[in-house]
């Protein structure tokens, strides 16, 4: 087996991925709580009782997940108190303050401590018992923000060395002013200590499980989302090509196809709740320095397959023209595809990923790689079936002028990923008719490459020619929609929302970004009729906010992280009565005039 140069570079980004998939920072310091443990005692008597306190006091806008039936349901980690005393005493099972229920977006309600909090540690001490005394403390713990995103968990461990004297006073007397006495009569001893080692309670509940699974029907389901849509007849062009080798060839260039998606869902995945680099699942292509050469890619790709690379381009840029039947190039396309798939966002990947983000930093990559997984299972189910392949033409007329034509949709792909970066007014709204002119073009390409293929008069080509017309005037319409957006949409500031919401009436809060093209589908879908719009605001006295979060640096992104901390678009946040509904993903005007009503 022989790698190329581009196949071994794809090969270390791989490793290098997988050698820090499981790194888990700890919290930054301004999200670290401050702790402390005390005695209510003096000293220690063979035979009686004392109270440890734990004194844990968290920063401000963070809170702590409670130890509550609640929290175990929603498969949050809980804060934990455990004591080690060896054969010197009996722990009794701490008692704990009552916590405060916090709604956290798309999670639930859950039960938090923030502020200044104190656990109390019951401790019988043994008869006899002997100095030195040393007592292990340990305290387990998530810090998450008010925004609902989560930091790993941590432990913290802590020594108490009482001394075994026979005068015992009262100590730290303001720190056990709320301890019952009480209740010592109810106490039972505290369970031991769990194994560390072992997967916690919420890794290994049924609801981890059910996360995985949907997550890997999310990818499936990203194989179809418009952003990917223009690489598919290359996926299955790569197909036809893998199915000239035998059998065990076309499953293992689709196993590297596979490794080349999943790496780039790791990656970012640490980009995202590791690192913290980027802010957003597919925020990245608000970046200039990533969207131009992804920009150039597709342009590359789609001259490669209108066929130029046949001709005689320098050889040079052969080596951006990764094939479908070596290691290395399959690595490269599923890198590629899955990358294309980031700006696109819908219900089922958002829910996904706003769980993944309230979970240990290393579950979370892995949910996320299972997504990859999911995105990459039909084309290697496929791969499994290479005479499948074997029975469509892949050479001739007609094959090759549908794949040429394919390199028109690139080419509008690369334009629609371009356009947030052009400067005005080259980007402005007039751009969406240079894309409607790109599809057009590959749907006229067709027609006019098919009536040179078989004859002007051939019916084959009139039923092409109708399927193109039919086409083509949907297409010119949503772009035109595009090209002159309704009016009357208020930009978002945090004053304007203020002074929308201090009017009483609903407020409609719209999360979009032009790189994003399912927030491109709801403008069509839900809010690219004027009237309809006109007729909202008479019907609800309905205030139309535009959050565009197209820059990184947009004023609507800490609103839109306070209300879904997965920070995915398109999103819509509907205030009405005092309270925020949320429509997340792509939806349709019935879903906004439910959740108006």
């Amino acid at each position: 087996m022989r790698f190329a140069k581009s196949s071994w570079l794809a090969t270390i980004a791989v490793l290098w991925v997988s050698a820090v998939a499981f790194a888990q920072p700890a919290p930054p310091p301004e999200a670290r709580p401050t702790i402390d443990v005390a005695l209510n005692t003096t000293a220690i008597q063979p035979g009686q009782q004392t109270v440890i306190a734990v004194v844990i006091d968290v920063p401000a806008d963070h809170y702590a997940q409670a130890d509550t039936a609640t929290n175990r349901d929603l498969g949050l980690i809980p804060l934990e108190v455990t004591v080690e005393t060896g054969d010197t005493a009996i722990v009794y099972e701490t008692i704990k303050p009552q916590p405060t229920a916090k709604d956290i977006p798309n999670v639930g309600t859950a039960d938090i401590y923030d502020g200044r909090f104190i656990l109390y540690v019951p401790v019988q001490v043994a008869e006899p018992v002997a100095s030195p005394v040393e007592w292990s403390v340990g305290v387990r713990y998530q810090i998450c923000n008010k925004a609902g995103l989560c930091y790993p968990p941590t432990l913290e461990t802590f020594t108490l060395a009482p001394e075994v004297g026979a005068s015992v006073a009262p100590a730290n007397t303001e720190l056990f002013a709320n301890f019952d006495p009480t209740v010592w009569a109810s106490l039972v001893p505290a369970p031991a200590k769990p194994d560390e080692s072992k997967p916690n309670e919420a890794s290994a509940d049924r609801s981890t499980l059910v996360w995985f699974g949907l997550a890997f029907v999310a990818g499936i389901m990203f194989n179809v989302v418009p952003c990917v849509l223009p690489v598919l007849p290359l996926k299955i062009m790569g197909f036809f090509e893998a199915a000239k080798h035998d059998r065990a060839k076309c499953v293992t260039l689709s196993l590297f196809f596979a490794v080349g998606m999943i790496a780039v869902f790791a990656a970012l995945g640490l980009l995202l709740l590791v690192f913290g680099a980027i802010g957003s699942w597919g925020e990245i292509f608000s970046k200039p320095w990533f969207v131009w050469p992804i920009v150039t890619l597709l342009v590359i790709a789609a001259v490669g397959t209108f066929g130029l690379f046949a001709t005689s381009l320098p050889k040079s840029v052969y080596a951006f023209s990764p094939k479908h039947d070596t290691y290395g190039g399959n690595v490269a396309w599923g890198a590629f595809t899955a990358v294309l798939s980031t700006p696109c966002t819908f219900g089922l990947f958002a829910g996904a990923l706003a769980w993944a983000i309230t979970q240990p930093a290393w579950l979370g990559v892995l949910l996320l790689v299972m997504v990859g997984v999911g995105m990459s299972a039909p084309y290697v189910v496929l791969s499994c079936f290479p005479e499948i392949a074997r029975k469509f033409p892949r050479t001739g007329g007609w094959p090759e002028a549908v794949k040429q034509a394919m390199a028109f949709l690139l080419l509008a792909t690369a334009a629609f990923f371009a356009r947030p970066l052009l400067p005005d007014p080259i980007g402005g709204d007039a751009w969406w008719y240079v894309i409607f002119g790109l599809l057009a073009a590959g749907l006229i390409f067709l027609v006019v490459r098919g009536g040179m293929l078989v004859g002007w008069r051939k019916p084959s080509l009139y039923a092409v020619a109708g399927v193109v017309a039919v086409l083509l005037v949907p297409t010119f319409v949503f772009a035109r929609q595009f090209a002159n957006p309704p009016v009357g949409w208020v930009e978002f500031s945090d004053e304007a929302l203020g002074d929308a919401l201090g009017t009483g009436d609903p407020v409609l809060v719209k999360y979009t970004a032009d790189w994003c093209a399912n927030c491109q589908v709801v403008e069509r879908r839900v809010f690219g009729n004027q009237e309809q719009l006109d007729a909202w605001r008479d019907e609800f006295g309905l205030t139309l906010i535009k959050a565009d979060l197209t820059t990184s640096g947009a004023a609507g992104w800490p609103s839109l992280v306070e209300l879904n901390p997965s920070r995915s678009i398109p999103f819509t946040a509907v205030y009405v009565d005092g309270e925020v509904r949320e429509l997340v993903g792509i939806y349709s005007s019935e879903d906004l005039r439910s959740a108006l009503q």
